[in-house]
């Protein structure tokens, strides 16, 4: 900012200063302002002016605790003041720093649900960037964790949804065109992913919560669609292949499947309707879902420890669910047929059985076990699993015992 207008002290005139924070000890509005010789100085509005080329505030000044005490009051000032300036001005170093002031501060809170943060900064700061061509990867992903903060309740996804219609954006727009601008990192397509599935959790009815495999509804469906979110997703996919540790792989393309499988699980529920199987094929989801039951087969002598075996099966687990649902659907089956989800299926089976070495089952691996004999049974075109005489309790006790796949 620029000194200007000064009747008591015009040698301060035309001296540049940064804006520290609103003064709120004075009665008439005034901002504090530190001048180039360090001076500090409680000035008026109008006696300070912006050039086109000057940057307000600070970045550095708002990451600095003892410069900006408070977020409450010190940080969300500046983000008003960022808010009141047109889309050429936008400060986006003074928003990645104010975003990051407020992911700290919410998680310093003992309960982070228990906030009133306003999501508009978050919001705009979303549609300044893609008003820039998505040039700011870093502003995008702060606020995607912000935006996990938001999403929080019932209450603040009416809050940010307001503050979105009031705003003009499409949210789920916003995130679906991120996929595919930043594909190439993973931390910042986890944020995005983690954003993204609360905000859909946002749209699902209270019943959702006591179904172990609920479906979004034909709004939010819709809503998917319009915004590409399934196509974005596999694009996603494509460009992480989910590689264990051992294979030289981060675990970062692994945490993206899970996420993908988890969106891909809400759009079919239990048993889709050619409509949304048909957009699931479409998006290519079924390739990406076989890949990870692959990365993810246990090798001749086993997982490493029990806390790999768990999250790989219950990944695994999670992707035979979502292929079991979309093989309830004729063009399911004939999609899964012709990507021969039966011979991964088969793989799989012999894998778990092989790594077992005669040892009994846990119980979270012989549901697998039953899981993957249903599914491929399914894509076959056999009866119902649950029509047989044995229900898939005692099904799977049968094979925690045995260590065998049924024929």
């Amino acid at each position: 900012m620029t000194i200007d207008g000064l009747v008591g002290k015009p040698e301060l005139n035309g001296q540049r200063a940064i804006v520290l924070a609103y003064n709120t000890t004075t009665i008439t509005s005034r901002i504090n302002v530190k001048t180039d010789d360090g001076e500090v100085l409680a000035l008026k509005v109008s006696n300070l002016s912006q050039a086109a080329d000057e940057v307000f505030p600070a970045a550095e000044m708002i990451q600095d605790p003892e410069m900006y005490p408070s977020y409450e009051t010190d940080v969300v000032n500046v983000l008003d003041r960022l808010a009141s300036l047109p889309a050429a001005a936008y400060d986006f170093d003074a928003c990645e720093s104010c975003l990051n002031r407020a992911a700290m501060w919410l998680s310093d809170l003992d309960d982070p649900e228990q906030h009133d943060l306003d999501p508009r900064p978050v919001l705009l700061a979303l549609k300044r960037n893609d008003e820039a061509g998505g040039s700011r990867p870093d502003v995008f992903a702060i606020a995607c964790v912000n935006l996990t903060f938001l999403l929080g309740s019932p209450a603040k996804a009416e809050a940010l949804s307001n503050a979105e219609r009031d705003l003009g954006i499409n949210l789920l727009g916003l995130l679906s065109a991120g996929l595919r601008s930043y594909v190439e990192s993973d931390e910042l397509l986890s944020a995005a992913m983690m954003a993204l599935r609360q905000l859909i959790a946002s749209w699902m009815p209270p019943t959702a919560a006591d179904d172990d495999q609920p479906a979004m509804d034909e709004t939010t469906f819709a809503k998917l669609c319009e915004a590409k979110l399934l196509e974005s997703i596999t694009v996603m996919l494509k460009a992480h292949a989910p590689l264990r540790e051992v294979d030289g792989g981060d675990g970062g393309g692994i945490e993206l499947h899970e996420h993908a499988i988890a969106v891909f699980s809400l759009v079919a529920g239990r048993t889709p309707n050619a409509r949304r199987a048909a957009a699931l094929i479409g998006a290519s989801a079924i390739e990406p879902v076989l890949g990870v039951i692959t990365c993810l087969l246990p090798e001749t002598d086993g997982y490493e420890d029990e806390e790999e075996s768990e999250s790989a099966v219950g990944v695994i687990r999670a992707a035979t669910s979502l292929l079991y649902a979309i093989a309830a659907a004729a063009e399911g089956r004939e999609a899964l047929a012709a990507s021969e989800a039966q011979v991964v299926v088969i793989s799989a089976e012999e894998a778990f059985q092989d790594g077992c070495e005669g040892e009994p089952m846990g119980e979270e691996m012989a549901k697998l076990m039953v899981e993957l004999n249903d599914l491929r049974e399914r894509i076959d075109g056999c009866p119902e699993p649950m029509e047989t005489e044995l229900g898939i309790e005692e099904r799977t006790a049968a094979v925690s015992v045995s260590g065998e796949r049924e024929e």
